[in-house]
């Protein structure tokens, strides 16, 4: 079994978050034997982190994407955890507005200082 840490506390509260050090099982058996072999206990915590990765890998970004609930329901049946590839999320583009000029051109030093601005870094093509 390895020792992993959690963080303890809300992010809203006065009190500064803790970070504790806790079991991590590795295997069914090991986590089954944190649960002092309640099969039940096993399957409910099992149960809830199923539950939370379907949503967070499956369901959420397809029902973003504007699937039906036929569709989302088929893909969350069929994933298997280990297996099946989480869907990703659409990011959303960076827009940025280009400045007027006199002659309808942007020098190089000009777009690389308006894309500096915004975080982008820009390079030689070789």
């Amino acid at each position: 079994m390895k020792e992993g840490t959690q963080k303890v506390g809300g992010k809203s509260n006065a009190r500064t978050q803790l970070v504790v050090r806790v079991a991590r099982p590795e295997t069914a058996a090991e986590a089954l034997a944190v649960c002092d072999g309640s099969e039940p206990a096993f399957a409910a915590l099992f149960n809830r982190g199923l539950d939370i990765w379907r949503q967070d890998r499956i369901g959420r970004p397809m029902f973003e994407a504007g699937a039906t609930a036929e569709e989302i329901e088929k893909a969350m049946r069929e994933a298997v955890p280990g297996t099946t590839k989480g869907r990703g999320r659409p990011k959303k583009p960076t827009v940025i507005e280009l400045p007027k000029t006199r002659d309808g051109k942007l020098s190089k030093e000009l777009v690389e200082s308006i894309l500096a601005k915004h975080g982008i870094v820009t390079t030689e093509a070789q």
